[in-house]
């Protein structure tokens, strides 16, 4: 039997979950309208039926192994280029055991996220991230190393001449990709503020476009081969960052259409990449590796721990699935058939 519960939030706001023993996921056939009424999402009750206990209960349970499997990976790799990194030609040598312990672990937890991504098919995210002890902390540690991270880069492509002997002139694209890290510093010192709203767009669209101008400038700088997997895991670390953005600008944009599945893949490749990339990173700078940045790594560490608390707190934000509502465009086609 359903039963409705009514919860406080922030002392003026209203959750209404209906808490029901059957699946209460729903989804279109081709070419039905919803019937969902066209309302913000974050001001529907949440229906918490069999298909969102099911995904929850597996999902806190199956959190901690891509953490897991992240710290391993960035342990691995940095054994990687301890032990079994030809530093002259850029590359790994044959047979690295290390290389292959890394590998495994990159492979178990994408493959374990593309699992989860059946079962989070079915529910669906009807509010905004809440921003809690964990979130302030990791936003505040994210804003400003990426802050620090960006005045270094910024000095750099300002005061390196650029090298005689490339074939392309990136130095304007580096000067751009630098000062555009800023924008990611501000994005995470707004989490931590607990921000929401227009500005949260932007920023969040701004940090995505400071990721893609970042690889742009990474894959034009030939320092390293082009094959090299030192250079292919740091522009793997920064695409997960950019995935990571655009889940953010997805939720604030509009929750209707923030896929829980697309959600989940973004944290946990932040898990994956970025961060193992961030601890390898900061473990071989220790080791007096100055061709790694310790600063880039704590910070990719630090958004690793954002995307940690964005996702446990995920199951509290959801409920079973409902299409959403039929835009102005569909309703008209639908009108012009049935006149037909």
């Amino acid at each position: 039997m359903d039963s409705e519960n009514t919860e406080k939030q922030d002392g003026c706001t209203e959750t209404v979950i209906l808490e029901s023993e059957k699946d209460c996921a729903l989804f279109l056939k081709k070419g039905q309208l919803s019937e969902t009424p066209p309302v913000p999402a974050e001001e529907l009750p949440m229906t918490r039926g069999a298909s969102t206990r099911r995904f929850t209960g597996l999902f806190r349970k199956a959190l901690w192994i891509p953490v897991g499997l992240g710290a391993l990976s960035g342990v691995f790799w940095a054994m990687t280029c301890l032990q079994d990194f030809d530093w002259d030609i850029g590359h790994i040598a044959s047979g690295s055991l290390w290389f292959t312990l890394a590998m495994l672990c990159w492979i178990l937890g994408f493959a374990g996220t593309a699992a989860l991504m059946i079962p989070a098919r079915r529910v669906r995210q009807y509010r905004f991230p809440e921003t809690g002890l964990g979130e302030t902390f990791t936003g505040f540690l994210a804003a400003a190393l990426f802050g620090v991270h960006a005045l270094r880069q910024v000095m750099t492509a300002f005061t390196t001449a650029p090298s005689s002997a490339a074939a392309i002139n990136t130095a304007a694209l580096s000067k751009l990709a630098a000062g555009c890290l800023f924008l990611a510093a501000l994005y995470f010192l707004c989490v931590g503020l607990g921000r929401r709203g227009i500005l949260m767009t932007v920023l969040s669209m701004g940090g995505a476009v400071s990721m893609m101008l970042v690889l742009f400038r990474d894959y034009f700088q030939f320092d390293l081969p082009l094959n090299s997997p030192v250079r292919n895991l740091s522009m793997l670390a920064y695409a997960a960052l950019l995935l990571f953005f655009l889940a953010e600008t997805r939720v604030h944009v509009d929750l209707w259409y923030t896929g829980v599945p697309f959600t989940v893949l973004a944290n946990v490749s932040v898990f994956l990449l970025t961060g193992a990339y961030g601890l390898a990173e900061v473990i071989l700078a220790i080791a007096g590796y100055t061709q790694f940045s310790m600063m880039e790594g704590a910070a990719f560490l630090g958004t690793a721990g954002l995307a940690f608390f964005r996702l446990k707190k995920l199951p509290l934000l959801i409920g079973d699935h409902l299409p959403p509502p039929p835009t102005e465009d569909e309703v008209k086609k639908a009108a012009k058939k049935k006149q037909k």
